[in-house]
């Protein structure tokens, strides 16, 4: 076998898939980076602190995404849900896409999509999570479709799956399940377990649901 030869192709090949990525507009990094730039892709793992303004930034993770720190330091100093959960027009695009697992030291917020587990110590802020969020403290996502874990409370604009919370659960739109003390949405498709439970139909402590 001419080995000089096939290790020369393969030099080639992969100089030309990376021209091609580039070509598209974004740029590939393996295996570790920093997500903070515009127009990237990590493959592997990528770092940084959170506290970066995620404003048009265009990037993707596929794999692990680290933050060190995070916004979630802010999240129990809000009033209300935040305006990417309660805003009836659609938001910003998506700054961020991460596929797999999303680190952060107390909790991510971001105009992010996370196809995977979302896990924080205090809290989340997301614009979609298709899998799994849990915190300590609250979760909130304009669109949730899977599991939200929290001590505190979840608040979810559009949530598919289940909520579960100590305190409070919180939706415009439920297909599901919520599961807490106090759960609340306008429009229940499936189950509420808790003391208090209010959806479109009615208000009940204990039990209450709804299919139509």
């Amino acid at each position: 076998m001419n080995y000089p030869g096939a290790v020369i192709t393969i030099i080639l090949l992969f100089l030309s898939v990376c021209a091609q990525a580039q070509t598209r507009g974004k740029k590939d990094y393996w295996p570790l980076w920093t997500y903070n730039q515009k127009n990237i892709r990590v493959h592997g793992i990528s770092v940084g602190l959170g506290f970066e303004n995620p404003e048009k930034r265009a990037s993707a993770t596929n794999g692990i995404r680290m933050e060190l720190i995070g916004w979630g330091v802010a999240i129990p100093l809000m009033s209300q849900a935040p305006s990417i959960v309660r805003d009836s027009a659609d938001s910003a695009p998506v700054s961020e896409r991460i596929n797999g697992l999303s680190l952060s030291a107390s909790g991510t917020a971001c105009e992010c999509t996370v196809n995977g587990i979302n896990v924080g110590l205090i809290g989340h802020i997301n614009y979609q999570v298709n899998g799994v969020t849990a915190s300590a403290f609250a979760n909130a996502a304009r669109i949730h479709n899977g599991v939200q874990l929290a001590l505190i409370a979840n608040n979810a604009r559009i949530h598919n799956g289940i909520q579960v919370a100590f305190i409070a659960n919180e939706s415009l739109q439920t297909k599901g399940l919520q599961i807490g003390a106090f759960n609340t949405t306008k429009k229940l498709r499936g189950v509420q377990l808790g003391l208090w439970n209010v959806n479109d139909r009615r208000k009940l402590p204990l039990i209450n649901w709804n299919f139509r």
